[in-house]
């Protein structure tokens, strides 16, 4: 059964003179998996609050039905519920529930009561039950190991503080608890950024089989094919939403549609114009009047005379006329002029082995995650590095990168070699600087250059030079590190998820730059179509060894 759960009508936001979002309209109901798409800062985020009632539309109204239960996983979660164990945080609102069905109860056994507030009490009891129920706190115990184990959480102590575990698992943890809140609607920015494949394809078929509505903002190509049925592109232009039935892949083909449909509407609108030219010019520069007469009826040619020139006239007014109204439409092509992007133009690698890692090992508070690790990354070799998450893989690229000392073995670097390094923190750069100042005090270049250099990875926005690293927002910096990346004209390149934060746009562009490097690449990513068009080789870091697999077909 499918009936509506939130409608928004022609609703408007913006942050002073900058518009975000202007008279869009969307309905959800049930039964609904639509994904939101567009570019970074183009207001997704934005849009996911305004559903949330965290933030208000200047304009415009937001209906929701009766009761409906929203929940919300932002794209960072913040150190909420740091005063309680994982175990209370997880079951904080069915514990919450069964308290106050309790006060409840002993309220109901007390005979003193009068009968009209018997029937008070006993209201609000059922509706408890019914809200315990639905959010399944009859099975929390049973449930807690099903959601935990599937968000790659199985080994989680719940008697443990949650002050005490780290930022990811925090993440992971709020997203459990919400998971097992199971609201009306679920609202998720970048679901799937603090997961790993398992966990991802696990919530895939949790998602698909949600008895609410879900509404998600990611980049997740793969998520979005096998989750959403239905898309939403924000418009950076209008601030509106274009809505398209089905996948991510029935989206491309529907925007393939339409880029050749309005491509043809462009060549004929075109065509038009310079006929119409053509035409205005021709009778503009002809003869004046008609040839003369052969018979000497100069009556009769004058008479064609004056036929012959209000005729052209008239011809004349209409062609200038459709002229003027095909100039009014302002057609442009729908396939943008060639647009660079992202590029690496990286200096020569001389050697065909850039790195050897030979019997690496590390261990962590007694915790071995790696021994014996020994691998080549050679030249024009696009490796990515899979694994459960908190397996070793990022402590794994710190040791060969030399950020975290070794426990034994070595690691050998070719003399040629200029490694570059996007982190999946983004804390490569200090929070303080500003973006200008930053790059021009990096590669000495000019205010102007760098205003050039930041239109190739879309961070087009005038004032971005003046704001500090810290203002950016994750979209914002992970762009800035790729550009620094581009600058530096690296060899070798260290990509820690470097889909993360990426709109779709950015990403395949990333995509097309990493296939045609001259460098090495070694990356982790559990973004599968990025594996699939990117990788040439993908290892698996498992138990503590490192397994290299095959070609990647």
């Amino acid at each position: 059964m499918s009936y509506q759960l939130l409608k928004l009508s022609d609703v408007s936001k913006a942050y002073g003179p900058k518009e975000i979002l202007q008279h869009v309209s969307l309905t959800i109901s049930h039964g609904d998996r639509l994904a939101i798409i567009g570019e970074n800062g183009v207001g997704k985020s934005t849009l996911a609050r305004l559903i949330t009632r965290i933030e208000f539309p200047d304009s415009g109204v937001i209906e929701t039905a009766e009761a409906l239960r929203i929940g919300y996983l932002p794209q960072e979660v913040e150190g909420s519920g740091k005063e309680c164990t994982v175990g209370e945080f997880l079951v904080g609102r069915c514990h919450s529930l069964r308290i106050r069905m309790e006060a409840l109860e002993a309220g109901l056994a007390n005979k003193e009561v009068s009968e009209e507030v018997q029937r008070r009490l006993l209201g609000e009891w059922e509706r408890c039950h019914e809200e315990l129920q639905a959010a399944g706190g009859y099975d929390s115990g049973h449930r807690c190991k099903i959601v935990l184990g599937g968000l790659g959480l199985s080994g989680m102590d719940c008697s443990m503080p949650m002050a005490k575990i780290s930022g990811g698992e925090r993440s992971k943890v709020a997203f459990a608890r919400l998971l097992l809140e199971s609201p009306d609607l679920l609202v998720l920015d970048e679901p799937t950024n603090h997961l790993d494949i398992k966990a991802v394809e696990w919530l895939e078929s949790f998602l698909s089989g949600y008895r609410g509505a879900v509404l998600m903002i990611t980049h997740d190509r793969t998520f979005l094919n096998r989750v959403c049925n239905r898309l939403a592109e924000l418009s950076p232009t209008a601030h509106q939403l274009t809505l398209y039935t089905g996948n991510y892949d029935a989206f491309l083909e529907e925007k393939k549609r339409e880029r050749e449909r309005k491509l043809c509407e462009f060549v004929q609108w075109n065509e038009e114009k310079k006929a119409l030219r053509q035409l205005i010019r021709a009778k503009s520069f002809a003869e004046a009047k008609p040839p003369p007469p052969k018979d000497g009826n100069t009556m009769a040619y004058d008479s064609r005379g004056e036929h012959f020139l209000r005729s052209k006239s008239r011809i004349l007014r209409q062609a200038k006329g459709r002229l003027e109204e095909l100039e009014a439409e302002k057609l442009t092509h729908p396939i943008p002029k060639a647009y660079r992007g992202i590029y690496f133009e990286p200096l020569e690698l001389c050697s065909t082995v850039a790195i050897e890692a030979i019997g690496v090992s590390k261990s962590y508070e007694g915790r071995t995650l790696f021994t014996e690790v020994s691998f080549e990354l050679q030249k024009k070799a696009r490796i990515v590095l899979q694994g459960d998450n908190g397996c070793g893989k990022t402590t794994l690229m710190n040791v060969i990168l030399g950020a975290v000392p070794l426990d034994g073995g070595r690691v050998k670097t070719a003399p040629s070699v200029k490694i570059g390094y996007l982190d999946q923190n983004l804390e490569m750069f200090p929070s303080e600087g500003t973006v200008g100042e930053t790059l021009m005090g990096a590669f000495t270049i000019s205010e102007g250059r760098v205003q050039e250099e930041l239109h190739k990875t879309g961070l087009a926005d005038a004032g971005l030079l003046r704001k500090t690293i810290g203002t950016l927002s994750l979209g914002q910096k992970k762009r800035l590190l790729l550009l620094y990346l581009m600058l530096s004209k690296c060899n070798v390149l260290f990509l820690d998820e470097p889909t993360n934060h990426l709109d779709l746009t950015i990403l395949e562009s990333l995509e097309a730059a990493l296939k045609t490097f001259q460098g090495a690449v070694f990356a982790v990513s559990h973004d599968r179509r990025f594996i699939e068009r990117v990788a040439t080789d993908v290892w698996r870091l498992e138990n503590g060894r490192l397994r290299e697999g095959g070609p990647n077909k």
